[in-house]
């Protein structure tokens, strides 16, 4: 007999073999007529399963891997395996969950405190330098309406006076800077805890009170009422989410146009403009000395030291106040003039004019 072998090459050599002339064998199932098909071959059941299993291995291969969930315990988030869990801190752009490829680089310090909290980074551990660099100091944006119109009504000028064209500014008793950067204190640093925040900003609002309280115009008091309860919930909720931007954002522009400081009218070039990111003082004169008005007496001797700039003061040592002329330390209260040495002077290139509402200063 003719050995069998794998093949369709071997199967047509020996069928041609078969119809040879000098072919011996007689047997009728060896010997089949050309004109018939040959027989296909029976698979054997190894080869189905084979086949099967390669067809369906192409179907399955861009399907998920299931994966066996016990069914007794908990079901859990999609994050809660990963760490740090969801993280509100300036090293990324937003509050999301921790995915390596949306994730902001973070900064070497941060990197730093990352590895010594186990991979976390904390926002108690970051420094203040990688807060710094995370995002933009807040702009300095505009006095709103009722802040504009009230500082001119308290002046004695009306709506239609152009301010440039008379020389006049509406000053703040804390500068603008001073108060931004205290504000970062606690936002963008750890110099600042809750309470240290606070305790500032809570001096700051009650000051507020009392002037509104004592304001003989009801409009005025009616209005920087409705600033201090504004302010308030804005101061309250950065409070609850230190590093959110937007809410630090909203807090420094509402304590910018705050009307208890920023109440009236005053003098801008030779003054205002040289004082610039220092205290400026409302100072009133009683009798031979001099005290400082609400507002003033809360950034005065309210305030810690590291919260102020150095007081601006003349050639002479005077210090320069927000209206009249400059007023001589040994003019103050003795606790007053320790303050002010304490924090320290700037000697300010000042020109001092006199304040007329009509004429502008001259």
């Amino acid at each position: 007999p003719i050995q069998r072998t794998r093949g369709k090459s071997a199967r047509k050599r020996r069928e041609r073999k078969m119809r040879s002339p000098g072919s011996t064998s007689t047997n009728s199932s060896d010997a089949r007529d050309s004109s018939e098909p040959p027989e296909p071959k029976k698979k054997t059941a190894g080869a189905v399963a084979r086949q099967l299993t390669f067809s369906r291995g192409r179907s399955n291969s861009r399907r998920k891997k299931k994966v066996h969930v016990d069914s007794s315990k908990p079901r859990q988030k999609a994050h809660d395996h990963a760490s740090p869990q969801s993280i509100r801190d300036p090293a990324y752009s937003k509050t999301r969950t921790p995915s390596t490829r949306h994730r902001k680089k973070l900064t070497a310090p941060a990197k730093k405190a990352a590895k010594k909290h186990g991979g976390q980074p904390r926002s108690d551990s970051i420094d203040s330098e990688s807060h710094d660099r995370s995002r933009s100091p807040v702009p300095r944006t505009n006095f709103d309406a009722k802040t504009k119109k009230a500082a001119r009504k308290k002046s004695g000028l009306s709506a239609r006076e152009n301010l440039t064209e008379i020389n006049g500014a509406i000053p703040h008793r804390m500068s603008f800077e001073n108060m931004r950067n205290n504000v970062a204190r606690f936002t963008r640093t750890k110099e600042d805890t809750r309470s240290k925040y606070e305790k500032w900003t809570d001096r700051f609002l009650d000051a507020g009170t009392e002037i509104a309280q004592g304001e003989p115009d009801a409009e005025r008091s009616k209005n920087i009422k409705q600033q201090t309860k504004a302010l308030r919930i804005s101061r309250d909720n950065l409070l609850s989410d230190r590093f959110n931007s937007k809410m630090e954002r909203d807090f420094v522009e509402k304590i910018n146009t705050y009307m208890p400081n920023v109440p009236d009218v005053g003098q801008q070039r030779g003054r205002n403009l040289q004082v610039s990111k220092h205290p400026h003082l409302n100072m009133i004169k009683q009798g031979q000395t001099y005290t400082p008005s609400p507002m003033s007496r809360v950034v005065l001797r309210d305030m810690s030291p590291e919260r102020l700039s150095e007081f601006p003061v003349d050639d002479s040592g005077n210090l320069i106040p927000v209206h009249g002329p400059a007023i001589p330390l040994a003019k103050l209260k003795d606790t007053d003039k320790k303050r002010i040495l304490q924090i320290g002077t700037k000697q300010i290139n000042a020109d001092l004019k006199d304040y007329k509402s009509k004429k502008g200063y001259n």
